[in-house]
């Protein structure tokens, strides 16, 4: 809430609850697959998603910070 605009405090926290139920529903759809394909080819999907989110985070990091200087 530190870099969103006092009037936008709440609605941005809504917003991050909101990113994490949609996360929530997508791997409550994910899952079903979990039956219909093998366990590697089922955790090596999952693996492979959580490593790309990962380095399109560290990709992201100098932006980031740029950004947040003058909050951090």
């Amino acid at each position: 809430t530190k870099l969103a605009p006092k009037a936008f405090a709440s609605q941005t926290m809504a917003l991050w609850f909101l990113s994490l139920a949609l996360a929530n529903g997508i791997q409550a759809q994910i899952v079903k697959l979990y039956g219909e394909v093998s366990n590697p080819a089922y955790f090596g999907v999952n693996g492979a998603i959580a490593v790309a989110a990962g380095v399109a985070m560290i990709a992201a990091a100098p932006w980031l910070k740029r950004t947040m200087h003058p909050v951090h």
